[in-house]
């Protein structure tokens, strides 16, 4: 609470003016009173494993049974999460999806059975897809909470949020060449706008909307 909400809760029994002791004595702790305010907000966001630093995080730790083995804040909050979320695991399909939220911070976008997953058609597998890599992640750590002889794979699935424009043509005499060659699936949150021409001339083609 800063000074001026202190001086405005006051009734007009006490005399608020800046010359009078009672403002003189809030303007001494007020002060005082917001110092101990942003300690105590910092506390309370220090409880989030997201948000704590150094010895929180080692106390964290302590309580879920988890060391730092000599890692980084950032390398330790996604070990920290993952002990955390396999603490409370039922090993269940959506204890995994909850414990890889936890390992990827979100990256994780979902599982696929690896039998008939694109390149891998391997039984007793898993394809699990994520938004980006993450270095600091170990992500060995994915074994331990899946049947034995179940193998992981991790694949970074590029997504697209906005506008997409594709648009083919055919030109007699041109050569047209479109990257990539292989494409890959794309997974898109978009409007998309497909357009497709053929020309036996010279003439300018222009494909719409530019």
């Amino acid at each position: 609470m800063n000074l001026k909400n202190m001086i405005t809760r006051l009734t007009s029994n006490y005399n608020k003016n800046e010359s009078s002791n009672v403002y003189k004595l809030f303007s001494i702790i007020s002060s005082e009173i917001e110092s101990l305010k942003a300690v105590f907000d910092k506390i309370e966001s220090w409880r989030s494993i997201r948000n704590a630093e150094g010895t929180t995080l080692d106390l964290i730790g302590e309580d879920i049974m988890q060391d730092r083995q000599g890692m980084s804040d950032e390398q330790y909050r996604p070990m920290l999460r993952f002990k955390s979320s396999l603490n409370k695991s039922a090993t269940d399909i959506n204890s995994v999806n909850t414990t890889l939220k936890s390992i990827t911070d979100n990256a994780f976008i979902r599982i696929h059975e690896g039998y008939n997953y694109r390149d891998i058609n391997e039984p007793a597998s898993i394809m699990i897809e994520l938004k980006e890599y993450n270095p600091n992640i170990q992500y060995e750590m994915i074994d331990t909470i899946l049947a034995a002889g179940v193998r992981a794979y991790a694949r970074a699935i590029s997504q697209t949020q906005g506008t997409i424009y594709m648009a083919s043509a055919t030109l007699y005499g041109e050569t047209t060449t479109v990257y990539p060659y292989k494409i890959e699936r794309i997974e898109a949150k978009a409007k998309v706008y497909v357009a497709s021409g053929y020309n036996t001339s010279y003439e300018t083609v222009k494909i719409l909307p530019k």
